[in-house]
Order: structure tokens, then C-alpha cells, then sequence
């Protein structure tokens, strides 16, 4: 299974499908690219491109989960950006509209049917992924895929279970067996564990029963207590203890005692606020006393302000009562005498209404002939007028076309000065954009080259052509710093082999003084034990056995030529060390220059900017003048009607002449209508004779206006005859004069009411005093009764509850029952801190037998766990012999399933550790089976652990060929090879000593097992590496970068 095309859409880096579609298929043979190298800086979606292919096949992204720390680590990372009332975008690219679907889709060489994600939205106030997704489809491909940040996890974060339970998920068999074996053997550990809680149980059970039947009397004291105490709990009651009686239990009874306590304490605290309120009343109760009697004092006087008030409003209420009837009777007196003025005048009346009649039919005749003149010189005097103000408008457009043309020479002048200055202001700007566009340009090279410059190191020196703007001095400086950095680093070089060959030759040195001095240890020996005089070894004779001795022990051997290289290795390092310090000072000096030219650059360009700023300032102010100009020119042309100025002034004239021709015959149309007018018949005669009708009509309705407003007023109709008329004017006034009798009554007895009251109050202490002043004395009472009961509350609410008693009689009762009140609360407060005493009984006695039971119970529990152990027992056994077994198969299948030749020869081909080139793999068939990964040694065949002493590349090169030969030989649910590899940024966790031997390894393992390996890189010098190692016109090989963040193009 190769992959041809990756489709990505609104998932993570990518947005939209066109700048996230990533074509594998080669140019020349059409087929899927054995090679793809992908370039992209950090942060531009080289991850999110592996999250999407591994989302599209397994249905998960696995980096997230590779062990549970991590997934924990992630999970609460994604919870805590959770927010209420909206979904947090994990997978799904945050910019994407709601009309783009997240969606991956992954086509390749074998499924007809593409890898298709499926994504959910996430709820609101959680994440559109699930971290702890334990998805196993696909989970074959996991093998084919390495993200960076796991690349050493294998060695690193993983112990040697750990490994040996992920390297065996390769074979099925070995992890049907050891998956079997683990659940035996988690199986052992649960019923061992289950067995030794029970012995534990047992031995508990038999100690407790002994111990729970010293309980029952403290048990049956307890509930005594609790009984009575609850007695005095109202709000709560405490629970009698009962077998089985826990620590849970025991804990509830605490809580429910410390709450008791507390309801206790406040009741308490209660009491005693009481006390001290009581104890000060009783210290001022002489002065509560005195303002009692104050305070009464004024009740009393208050209620005869009130009574003197009420006195004031009854009378007055009498006297509005009496003026009212008064107003009543009169009004009716007049109206009686009205009334007979009318019935003694009724026939006059009469006389003047038909004279009224006769001349309202006059005066009407004479309006309807005066308002038909009147609408025909309206509308003459109306036409008229319409006239005379056309008249005029037409003679002032006559002096409106004289002023422009007046003006004509004006205006044509004013628009060839202003566009003379508007081609002006033209050229002006175009030399402004010229300059604009220049700057930009020497700024653009300038913020290009700065850029190149900071990426300049002594480790990656060359001239690239955007330097052309350095001067020369500066890049001169530069070249030498670098070629002096060249020439000590090429002596470091060589000091540093001579120190290796120095070391080596130290090594065979050691080696021969080891072996010589095993030659003089026995040579000694011999001496030793013969005394002889001739030495063993060269069989030189001494004079004696004491001078023998001597020259064996004091046989300088090797050490001389030793000491010479060790003093020669002294002198080197020292000299090693120079060229170091020399090295960092050329580095130092270079990094001090580089930044003396960046500040250069830079001052260039804030000085570009300015200049850019500058004109981009004057430009606005040219544009701004342009269109002003535009502007003025284009209201002027158009005063003129766009046209030239000799058309325009025949326009004009023109104009003028058909104005002057309607004006003559608009005069003429007037003098016609006035003419008309005049030929009308005179209204002042007719109005004349209405006017005089009018006054004697208005002299009519005078005359007449009582009896039209009695008719009126009475509802009579007005074609009432004189007979009916006079009737019910004297039935009207029969009515009247009885109505009078009954007022004079009512008014009599108001009298008689009004003179009792006052009689009754003439001997009032307030006699004299206005309502007023009564109402002022009131409120000033009322604030003095408030003051004093406020300062004295205590003692008036308790007087009050006397009836009717002597102020003599008030104190000593107050008091009396101030002391009562005193002395009840004494007696509670005994009673409560008994309570309390017990409380604390209860809570020492309770703490003592935690865990009482039943024992009868304790003891079936006892039988039972002992019949448990036995069976439990044979269980052990039997597991134990199964184990055995398995242990043995999977230390058999282990040991011949680890293809180590293959992981030798890549990770040899990576260019390993200079010494312990061989990895060794060891499986353990203990309780719990481990895989050790162990260096060999070419020298000795010593182990050592490689996370232990290989430095952080050489560990990632030995991870990296572990992977490479797990992927090598993954195959997919049906048994086929998974014939694609996936390496997410290799080169940044090795060092660039291994690069070489890294890119001739994938090439190798492409070439030979026909496989698709898929690599990105943030590194553009291993990328175009790649290029030159494998050209996709020799190899089956293909080349994309991302340009920016999430879109991806081809690198030819």
C-alpha cells in the first residue's frame, strides 16, 4: 500500500482543500513516488500534515496518545481551554466558515475505496476531539509512522516492559500468549492479594470478637446520654448507636454532635447577649422610669390635641355646609324673580321673534347674491396674481442671463488657469510614485539582505548575491574573521587526531604494562621462594639475591615512554584548548560584526522607511489638490453646460430673447384681467345694506336673549306658543318657592349643631388657639414621644403590659420582672452547659468503639473466610504451573523472533557510536517479561545500556533504525506488507555528522524493499540534500514544500 494523493481540508494548519492537496504521484512513471520529501519551516503544518494522515487511517491522532502520562498530560491541557457556551477547536482549522467541511482523505495504491476521516462537532463547553480515544482501526499503520517528538520515546520513556509489550504486538501469536500469561499472572497477583486479605480478615475477625463484647456497656451508657440530651434539641436529635457502628458512623455522630453543640453554644450566646441587655436596663431603671412617666405625660396631652382637632373640623365641615345653602338660597331667589319677569314680558317676546324671522330671511338673500360676485373676482384676482409672479420670474431670468453673460470671460479664464495647475499637480505625482516605488525597492533589497545576514554563521558561511549592498570593508572584515575561523579549526582538527592516535598508542601501552607486570609478579614469586641470584626472565646473574630483588622492583618498564605521551597529550589539550577559546573569540567577533552590519542595514532602512513615509505624506497632499481641482473644473464646466464659449454665448443670447418675447405677452394678459375687474358690479352697495340688516338683527337678538336662553335651559322647543310658554314659567316658579322652605330648614338645624359644639368646648385648655398652631403642636409631641421611646423601648414595651397601673406601682413591676427574666435565663444556661458536658461524653465514649458489630455476624464472616483461604490455595497452585509454561514458550519465541541483523546493518549504516557499533537484544521470561536493548563492544564484548551513555543523536540514530526495521516488516490486517514509511523531521534530533549516512540508508532501504518513504524537514540544506542524492529525473522521487502556513506546491 503506497499512498498516491492526500486531500486536507479546514483541518488544523490547512484551510481550504486546493492549498492542502499533496500529490505523491511521479511525473515520469505515473505511479506513486517511492521518495517524497516535504519542506517546510516550523509552524507552517509539517505536523499537522502527519495528525491528518494518521486522523484519515486510524481514526485518531496517535502522538497525542502514544502513553497514558502523555494522554493524561493532554487531556487536562484540553479540558482546561474548555469554555461554557462554546466548542474548543482542536482539529478543525479555527479561521474555517461554517460552510467548509473538516475533512481528510487519503488515496492509495491498493484500496479502491480512499481513507475518509470522520469528524464530529464537539459540544458546547467541550473539544471537537477526544483526547482518550482508544480507536484500534488501522492500528497496523501506527508501525509506519514516526513523529518527531517520539522518535527516542521507544528508549527513553518506555521501561523495558513497557517495550517488550510494544515490540511484541508485531507477532499475534506472541501477543495471544503473552497476553495470555499477563492475565494469569495478573490473575495470581489478584487471588494471592485476595487470598492474603482474607488470612489478614481472619486474623482481625478473631481479635474483634474478643474486642466487641467489652463494647456493649459503653454502647448502652451512650444512648442513655443521647436520649437525654435530646430533650433539649428542638431543631435536631441525635441517632441512639447501633451495632454495626463504623467509623462512618461514628464520623456522622460527631458531625450531628458538633452541630448539636454549636444549635447548644448559640442558645448560650443567646442568653447571655440577653443578660447583658437586661443587667443595663436594670442599672438605668430609675431613668427608664422617669421617661415612662414623660412619655405618658405626652400620650395624655396628645389625645387632648387631637380631641381639639377633631373639634375644628366638625365645625368647620358644619360652616361649609351652611354657606353653601346660603349661596343655594339666594342664587334660587333670583332666579324666582327672573321668572316672573319673564311671564309679565311674554307677549313682547313674541312681537320681536316674528320681526327677528323677517329680517334673518333678508340678510340671507342678500349673502347668496354677494358671494356669487364675490367667487367671480376671486378667480379674476387669483389668475391675476398668477400672472403678475410669472411676470416676474420671467424678468428676473431675463437679469440672471445678463449676469452670466456679463461673466462669461470670468469663468472660461478661471478653467484654464486651474487645468494648467492640475496638469501640474499630474506630473508632480507621477515623479512622486517613481520615488515611492524606488524606495520601496532599495528597502525590499535592504530588509532581504538583513534577513540573509542574520542566518549567517562560521558553520554555514558562503555569499549569497542580495550581500551586494555590504560594502566592501565590512565584507572583507567578514572573509578574513571566517578564514582565520577555517585555518584554527583545521589545526583543532589536526591536534585532535593527533590526540586519538596519542590515546590509542596510550591504550597498547597500558596494555603491554598490564601484561609485563604479570611477568615481574611472578618473576618475584620465583625469586621469592628459590633466593636465587640469576634472573628468570633474561637469565643475568647478580652478585646477590637482595640485589635481584632490587632490579626487578626497581624496572622502569614502559612508564618512561608513557610519561613522554601523556606529557605530549598535556601539551596538545592544552593547545586543543587555545584553538577553542580561539574559535570562540573569531565566533564572538564574527557575531559583533554581523550585528555592526544589521544596525547598519537597519538605519538604512528606518531611513528608507521615512523617505517612504515622507512621500507617501506629500503624495496624499497631491492627490487631496488633484481632486480638489477636479472638482472646481468640473463645477465650472458645468455652469457652462460643458460647452465652448462662443456656443455658450449664442446659447445665451438665444435665451434671452425667448424670455423677453414671453414677458411682452405676459403684460399683455394682465392688462386684460384688471380690465375685467373693473367691468364687475359693485359689492360695497350690497355689503352696505347687509351690514345694516346685521345690527338690527343683533338689536332683535338682544331683546330676546333671556327668554331664548330660558327656552334653552329648559329644554322647550322654540316654536313654543305664548300660552304654553307663560304655563310653565309659573309652574317653575311654584317649584322654586317650596325648594326655598326646605333650604331655610336645613340651614336652621346647622345652626343649633354649631352652637352645641362650641358650647361644649368653651372651657378647652387649648380655647383660642388656631387649628394651625393645634397641628404644629402635634407634630413637635409626636417627635418628643418618638425620641423618648426610642431611648427607652426596653421599658415601655414591659410597663405596657399593665393595665391601667400607678406610676408608683409600674417600677417596682418592671423590676420585679426584669429579675424574673434574669434568673430564668440563669436556669437555662445551667441546663445547656450540662448539655454541652454530655456532648463531650458522648464524643469520648463513641471514639472507643469504633467498629462495634454483632459478633454472632463476625463470626459466620470468620467461618466463611476461612473456608475462602483453603480454596483459594489449591487456586495458586494450579496457576503457578500454567505460568511456568507460558514464561518458558515466550523466552523460546522471543529469542528467535528479533531480527537483529537487519537493525545492525542500518543503524551500522548511520554511522553508529565510533566503538560499540552492535546492538544486542535480550528478552527476560520472569514474573513480568522484559526486552533489554544493550551496545556491544568491538573491543571486549562488554554490554552498556545506550540511554545510559550514547549521546542524544547517537540515541536517536539507534531509535531511528529500530522503527525503519519494525516498518520494514509491518503488514496490514490481511497479512500484506504496509509498504509506506512516514518520518516526521528526522535531522533535527541527529547531528549533521549523520546526515549523510542517514539520506544513503533511506535510499537504500527504498531501493531494496520497494518502499514508500515519506519524509519532512524544517532543515532547507538537508532538503535540498536530498534533492542532489536522489534527482527525481534518476530516481523514483518527488519534491514538495510548504510556501506558507498551509499550502503546500511542488520543489522541482
Amino acid at each position: 500500500m503506497k499512498i498516491k494523493k492526500v486531500e486536507i481540508q479546514a483541518f488544523k494548519s490547512y484551510l481550504e482543500k486546493k492549498d492542502g492537496t499533496f500529490d505523491f504521484i511521479h511525473s515520469t512513471s505515473g505511479e506513486p513516488a517511492n521518495f517524497v520529501s516535504l519542506f517546510s519551516p516550523n509552524g507552517f503544518g509539517k505536523t499537522s500534515f502527519f495528525d491528518a494522515i494518521d486522523f484519515a487511517i486510524t481514526k485518531k491522532i496517535s502522538r497525542y496518545v502514544r502513553n497514558e502520562r502523555l494522554e493524561k498530560i493532554n487531556l487536562e491541557e484540553s479540558n482546561q481551554y474548555n469554555i461554557k457556551g462554546e466548542s474548543q477547536l482542536i482539529i478543525r482549522n479555527k479561521n474555517a466558515p461554517k460552510n467548509i467541511e473538516t475533512r481528510v482523505e487519503v488515496i492509495t495504491s491498493k484500496s479502491e475505496k480512499p481513507f475518509i476521516s470522520s469528524y464530529k462537532k464537539g459540544r458546547k463547553g467541550s473539544s471537537d476531539w477526544r483526547i482518550q480515544s482508544k480507536s484500534i482501526t488501522n492500528k497496523y499503520f501506527e508501525s509506519s509512522m514516526l513523529y518527531q517528538e517520539s522518535i527516542d520515546s521507544f528508549l527513553r520513556e518506555t521501561d523495558s516492559e513497557t517495550r517488550f509489550k510494544k515490540f511484541s504486538e508485531v507477532d499475534d501469536e506472541l501477543v495471544n500468549i503473552n497476553s495470555a500469561r499477563s492475565t494469569l499472572l495478573s490473575l495470581k497477583s489478584d487471588v494471592s492479594k485476595k487470598k492474603q486479605e482474607l488470612v489478614d480478615t481472619k486474623n482481625k475477625l478473631s481479635s474483634e470478637i474478643n474486642r466487641q463484647k467489652d463494647n456493649k456497656d459503653y454502647v448502652h451508657s451512650i444512648n442513655i446520654i443521647i436520649k437525654d440530651v435530646n430533650e433539649y434539641l428542638d431543631e435536631i436529635k441525635i441517632d441512639e448507636v447501633i451495632a454495626p457502628f463504623t467509623k462512618n458512623e461514628h464520623f456522622h455522630l460527631s458531625a450531628r454532635l458538633k452541630e448539636a453543640e454549636n444549635i447548644i453554644k448559640n442558645r448560650v450566646k443567646e442568653n447571655d447577649e440577653k443578660l447583658s441587655k437586661i443587667e443595663v436596663n436594670l442599672s438605668q431603671l430609675k431613668l427608664g422610669a422617669s421617661i415612662y412617666y414623660k412619655y405618658k405625660e405626652c400620650i395624655n396631652e396628645r389625645s387632648l390635641i387631637l380631641d381639639k382637632i377633631k373639634f375644628y373640623d366638625e365645625v368647620g365641615a358644619l360652616k361649609e355646609s351652611f354657606n353653601t345653602l346660603e349661596k343655594e338660597l339666594l342664587l334660587n331667589q333670583d332666579v324666582i324673580l327672573s321668572l316672573r319677569e319673564l311671564n309679565k314680558n311674554a307677549h313682547e317676546y313674541f312681537t320681536y321673534k316674528l320681526k327677528l324671522d323677517s329680517t334673518l330671511k333678508e340678510i340671507e338673500e342678500l349673502k347668496l347674491k354677494l358671494k356669487m360676485n364675490d367667487a367671480l373676482i376671486k378667480s379674476l384676482n387669483d389668475s391675476l396674481n398668477e400672472k403678475i409672479i410669472f411676470h416676474q420670474k420671467v424678468c428676473e431670468n431675463i437679469d440672471q442671463l445678463g449676469k452670466e453673460q456679463a461673466n462669461l470671460y470670468f469663468v472660461f479664464n478661471t478653467i484654464k488657469d486651474k487645468s494648467t495647475s492640475l496638469d501640474g499637480v499630474e506630473k508632480e505625482l507621477a515623479n512622486m510614485e517613481i520615488e515611492i516605488k524606488k524606495n520601496k525597492g532599495q528597502k525590499d533589497v535592504a530588509d532581504i539582505c538583513l534577513s540573509s545576514l542574520e542566518k549567517l554563521t562560521l558553520f554555514d558561511f558562503k555569499w549569497l548575491p542580495e550581500f551586494f549592498i555590504i560594502h566592501e570593508d565590512n565584507k572583507n572584515e567578514l572573509s578574513d574573521i571566517y578564514a582565520k575561523y577555517c585555518y584554527v579549526y583545521k589545526s583543532k582538527v589536526e591536534i585532535d587526531g593527533k590526540i586519538k592516535s596519542i590515546n590509542k598508542e596510550l591504550e597498547s601501552i597500558n596494555q603491554q604494562q598490564t601484561d609485563i607486570s604479570f611477568l615481574i609478579d611472578k618473576a618475584s614469586s620465583i625469586v621469592i621462594s628459590t633466593k636465587q641470584s640469576h634472573c628468570p626472565l633474561c637469565e643475568r646473574d647478580n652478585e646477590t639475591y637482595d640485589e635481584l630483588i632490587s632490579r626487578i622492583n626497581n624496572n622502569s618498564m614502559l612508564s618512561d615512554i608513557e610519561k613522554k605521551k601523556n606529557a605530549s597529550k598535556s601539551s596538545l589539550m592544552e593547545e586543543l584548548e587555545q584553538l577553542s577559546m580561539k574559535l570562540d573569540r573569531f565566533n564572538v567577533e564574527f557575531i559583533e560584526k554581523k550585528k555592526s552590519i544589521s544596525n547598519g542595514l537597519k538605519d538604512e532602512i528606518s531611513s528608507l522607511e521615512n523617505l517612504i513615509n515622507e512621500s507617501s505624506q506629500k503624495k496624499s497632499t497631491l492627490v487631496e489638490s488633484k481632486n480638489i481641482f477636479i472638482s472646481e473644473i468640473n463645477k465650472f464646466n458645468s455652469s457652462v453646460m460643458f460647452m465652448s464659449k462662443y456656443d455658450y454665448s449664442k446659447h445665451l443670447i438665444s435665451k434671452v430673447q425667448c424670455e423677453r418675447d414671453r414677458e411682452h405677452s405676459i403684460s399683455k394678459e394682465i392688462e386684460d384681467i384688471k380690465e375685467s375687474i373693473k367691468s364687475r358690479v359693485n359689492q360695497i352697495e350690497l355689503n352696505k345694506k347687509i351690514i345694516d340688516l346685521e345690527n338690527e338683527r343683533f338689536k332683535l337678538v338682544v331683546h330676546l336673549s333671556k327668554y331664548s336662553d330660558f327656552i334653552k335651559s329648559n329644554q322647550l322647543s322654540e316654536g313654543v306658543n305664548k300660552d304654553d310658554f307663560i304655563s310653565f314659567v309659573m309652574l317653575k316658579t311654584d317649584k322654586l318657592n317650596d325648594s326655598q322652605k326646605g333650604l331655610k330648614d336645613r340651614i336652621g338645624k346647622i345652626v343649633i349643631k354649631i352652637n352645641k359644639l362650641e358650647s361644649e368646648n368653651k372651657d378647652s385648655q387649648f380655647k383660642g388657639v388656631s387649628k394651625e398652631k393645634m397641628n404644629a403642636l402635634l407634630v413637635d409631641l409626636e417627635d418628643k414621644m418618638s425620641l423618648l421611646s426610642k431611648e427607652n423601648q426596653w421599658f415601655i414595651s414591659v410597663a405596657d403590659s399593665f393595665d391601667n397601673e400607678d406610676n408608683s406601682v409600674v417600677y417596682t413591676k418592671v423590676k420585679d420582672s426584669l429579675e424574673l427574666q434574669v434568673t430564668g435565663i440563669n436556669v437555662k444556661n445551667r441546663t445547656l452547659s450540662d448539655c454541652l458536658a454530655k456532648f463531650s461524653s458522648i464524643e469520648s465514649i463513641s471514639s472507643k468503639i469504633v467498629d462495634y458489630s454483632d459478633t454472632s455476624l463476625l463470626e459466620k464472616e470468620l467461618y466463611s473466610i476461612s473456608s475462602k483461604v483453603s480454596k483459594l490455595s489449591e487456586v495458586i497452585v494450579e496457576l503457578d504451573s500454567d505460568i511456568r509454561k507460558l514464561g518458558n514458550e515466550i523466552k523460546l519465541r522471543v529469542d528467535s523472533f528479533f531480527n537483529t541483523e537487519l537493525i545492525n546493518k542500518i543503524y551500522s549504516s548511520i554511522d553508529p557510536h565510533p566503538e560499540y557499533k552492535k546492538i544486542v537484544f535480550t528478552c527476560t521470561s520472569d514474573d513480568n517479561p522484559r526486552l533489554l536493548i544493550s551496545a556491544q563492544s568491538e573491543k571486549n564484548d562488554k554490554l552498556m545500556s545506550p540511554t545510559l551513555s550514547f549521546s542524544s543523536a547517537q540515541i536517536n540514530v539507534l531509535a531511528l533504525s529500530i522503527f525503519l526495521a519494525r516498518a520494514l516488516s509491518s503488514k496490514d490486517d490481511e497479512g500484506n506488507p504496509v509498504d509506506c514509511i512516514l518520518i516526521d523531521d528526522p535531522v533535527q534530533s541527529i547531528d549533521a555528522i549523520n546526515t549523510l549516512g542517514l539520506i544513503d540508508t533511506l535510499r537504500m532501504l527504498s531501493i531494496m524493499f520497494n518502499k514508500q518513504i515519506i519524509v519532512t524537514t524544517h532543515d532547507e540544506n538537508f532538503h535540498e540534500l536530498l534533492k542532489k542524492k536522489m534527482p527525481s529525473d534518476l530516481f523514483s522521487s518527488k519534491f514538495l514544500r510548504l510556501s506558507s502556513f498551509g499550502k503546500v506546491s511542488s520543489d522541482a
